[in-house]
């Protein structure tokens, strides 16, 4: 095993210096990056890929654990998942260890944590406009990555997390989000996009998500993707995971597209 994990595992001394210190060791010296998944998501101890002795998983558990403890201790397996969010962020993003701690803690969150309470203290924590606007290192905003993994659950099992929730709680604005930010174009891969345009490439339906994008910024059924060339409506259909359901449900919410598209 790592360092890490025999660290993580040992629950009297996962202190946040020592955490820190060897998340920092970790990232310096490419630990586990020869698996290519890193020192966080690589498997040892056993011969499965099961994930179980992934060092992530032992840092949420123990968040788990210790949440109905006491405040202290709580707060400490709290900032340790904290550390390794932002550590597995910078992992991917190829951060330096000099800068691996300035990733956006939202975004580490909402990729990599799998507990929605966790989420949620971190939206609790974390949701200034500043916050919800800022970009990780491969220019995407809170929003693109909850939409990324509402698209795709590889990371999380939807018995824990609800993205559907999550994309909402980030543009309400009575609960601290920002609507503004559906209007915000989104860089993925070098190509300007809109959010309701990039949830409906990743295949999010209505229900999973798109419906709040479209009722912070509705103006948006009427824009072209700037690849396809495409309407919402139109986009929804193209690709292995076009929905009938969500076609015909763009279409009700702007029904004078439809008299334009029959033209």
């Amino acid at each position: 095993q790592i360092p890490l994990q025999v660290a993580v595992r040992d629950r009297r001394r996962a202190s946040v210096d020592l955490i820190k210190v060897l998340l920092e060791y970790g990232h310096r010296y490419k630990v586990g990056e020869e698996c290519g998944r890193g020192q966080l998501f690589a498997i040892s101890g056993n011969n499965d890929d099961s994930g179980d002795c992934w060092a992530l998983n032992n840092l949420i558990d123990n968040a788990c654990m210790y949440r109905e403890d006491g405040p202290e201790r709580a707060e400490e397996t709290f900032q340790n998942v904290c550390l390794g969010f932002q550590a597995a962020g910078a992992f991917k993003t190829q951060l330096t260890v000099d800068d691996m701690w300035e990733y956006p803690l939202l975004q580490g969150a909402l990729e990599f944590g799998k507990m929605e309470w966790i989420a949620r203290q971190i939206l609790d924590r974390h949701m200034t406009e500043a916050d919800l606007r800022r970009t990780d290192g491969l220019g995407r905003t809170p929003l693109a990555v909850a939409i990324a993994m509402a698209g795709s659950n590889d990371n999380h099992d939807p018995d824990f997390i609800n993205f559907s929730v999550i994309i909402e709680r980030l543009l309400d604005e009575e609960q601290n989000g920002s609507p503004e930010t559906a209007s915000l174009p989104i860089t993925v891969n070098g190509i300007s996009m809109l959010p309701l345009h990039l949830a409906l490439q990743q295949g999010v339906g209505l229900d999973d998500g798109s419906k709040h994008i479209v009722n912070a910024f509705p103006g948006a059924l009427s824009i072209p993707d700037t690849q396809s060339k495409l309407i919402p409506c139109l986009l929804a259909a193209v690709g292995d995971q076009a929905r009938v359901e969500t076609i015909f449900g763009l279409m009700i919410m702007r029904p004078n597209l439809i008299a334009t598209l029959c033209r």
